[in-house]
């Protein structure tokens, strides 16, 4: 039986604190490459994962915000981990 490790991650838009809902989250387990999950953020903007203590990356990603990408290292204690997004920014017609 292996340990396990509440991952609570909260993702939120950069500059107003807003939770940004329907973000998708994709955590990977980086010492055996074992996929855990893929799943997408709630109303409030948190998702929630079980997994193994180790090195894992996660990804968030969310139309109309810049990817972001991490690498963490998870101890068998609940991580709590906040995510802030970057807005793209549009460029219009007649800029250059």
């Amino acid at each position: 039986m292996s340990l396990t490790t509440l991952l609570i991650a909260i993702i939120v838009y950069t500059g107003a604190d807003w939770p940004v809902r329907g973000a998708w989250v994709d955590v990977q387990g980086m010492v055996r490459n074992e996929f855990y999950v893929e799943n997408t953020t709630d109303s409030r903007g948190v998702f929630i994962v079980e997994v193994e203590p180790g090195r894992h990356t996660i990804t968030v990603t969310k139309q109309g915000y810049q990817t972001f990408t991490g690498e963490l290292l998870f101890e068998a204690k609940t991580p709590n981990l906040a995510v802030r997004l970057e807005p793209l920014r549009e460029e219009s017609d007649g800029e250059k």
